[in-house]
């Protein structure tokens, strides 16, 4: 059916169709966790605690419902109404000043609910998790940083449950601090979360063309996370969007970066919701967002967390099978132990010449 968005009982704007997660052929996963656990046990049989804490983190990841999507994008671009916008309920910090300063994770709830998700203390001892702090949703429009229920600790991120149709379907939104700034100090968090995620928006405002940093961020991100799409927003501010948007179009192509860029206003966006308004919507371009996360995301067209998964199983097997066949082939070649020998020497010789250069490289980069 048409996904419905409501401002209240009598009140919705039809959005285009929005398909649940593809649940027609299950059994892929099922396979998957089944060679997960399989391999698991042999690794355990062989004493490789290491290798089955991998694939315990890679069944984790498989077996995860959700379907994450990242919102990122330099400093003031428009990422939290974006969402806001998108969700139609203020489940991100909208201000003047830098406002999102926490990553934001939001996700379907039945009820409206926010929790903080704080650092271990040091009484807490090593190894221990972190602690969930219910707050009140109100409180989303402050600095949370400083919220009194942190006691002073240290906030890692906001979690957020929405009523929102959209996520009911395990839509999972992350929207993280703006990447640029002096120093760009949230850039290395932000690209750390693509690894895990199954689609990138890309936000920049269509008051100038990409700079050098977004480029290269840009790039970056979609060598890690290629579900992508690039949002320019606040085109109700600026009359010339359309010559940047062609302008960062062309810049793309040139950077062999294959990435589609869709043209937005959150604050379109918000009045054809309000006044419940089909055409202002069409013109808001949210219904072309909507399709991005139909066709290429809920889709899972590409599916990289599964893709990962099954490399993290085939490198698991790799590693067991080796030890396996070293042992056979010293029992079939008993000279070939000492050849073996020399080249493990020389291997292990190899490696710790990397790690050295690896650590001076740390080094640098640290007093840079």
């Amino acid at each position: 059916g048409c996904l419905r968005i409501p401002l209240d009982s009598d009140n919705a704007v039809e959005e285009s169709p929005v398909t649940q997660p593809n649940e027609a052929n299950p059994r892929p996963v099922a396979v998957i966790v089944e060679l997960i656990d399989h391999t698991s046990r042999i690794a355990s049989l062989n004493d490789r605690e290491d290798l089955a804490q991998r694939l315990l983190a890679a069944k984790t990841r498989i077996s995860d419902p959700r379907i994450r999507v990242v919102i990122a994008g330099q400093l003031k671009q428009g990422k939290s109404q974006l969402l806001n916008s998108l969700l139609n309920m203020p489940v991100a910090r909208v201000g003047d000043d830098e406002s999102t300063v926490l990553t934001t994770v939001v996700y379907y709830g039945d009820a409206a609910a926010a929790e903080l998700i704080l650092a271990p203390s040091e009484n807490d001892g090593p190894g221990a998790d972190p602690t969930v702090v219910a707050i009140p949703p109100n409180q989303l429009a402050t600095d949370l940083r400083q919220a009194p229920q942190a006691q002073g600790r240290q906030v890692l991120r906001v979690e957020v449950a929405a009523p929102s149709p959209m996520l009911k379907g395990g839509l999972t939104f992350v929207d993280t601090p703006g990447v640029g700034g002096l120093g760009q100090p949230h850039l290395s968090a932000t690209l750390g979360l693509l690894p895990d995620a199954d689609a990138l928006l890309m936000v920049s405002d269509t008051s100038q063309e990409f700079t050098a940093p977004e480029l290269t961020f840009i790039r970056q991100a979609v060598e890690i996370c290629p579900v992508a799409t690039i949002i320019a927003t606040k085109t109700d501010l600026y009359p010339h969007w359309r010559e940047i948007v062609a302008a960062n179009t062309a810049h793309l192509q040139r950077a062999r970066l294959n990435i589609p860029v869709v043209p937005a206003s959150s604050a379109l966006r918000t009045h054809a919701l309000a006044l419940n308004d089909k055409d202002l919507n069409d013109e808001s371009n949210f219904p072309a967002i909507i399709k991005f996360l139909t066709d290429k995301v809920l889709s899972r067209e590409n599916d990289r967390i599964k893709d990962q998964v099954v490399t993290e199983i085939h490198a698991a097997a790799e590693h067991l099978s080796l030890t396996v066949s070293t042992e056979l082939a010293a029992i079939n070649d008993p000279d070939k132990i000492e050849r073996m020998k020399a080249e493990l020497e020389r291997q292990k010789e190899d490696a710790q010449n990397a790690l050295q250069q690896t650590a001076l490289w740390q080094q640098v980069l640290n007093d840079g």
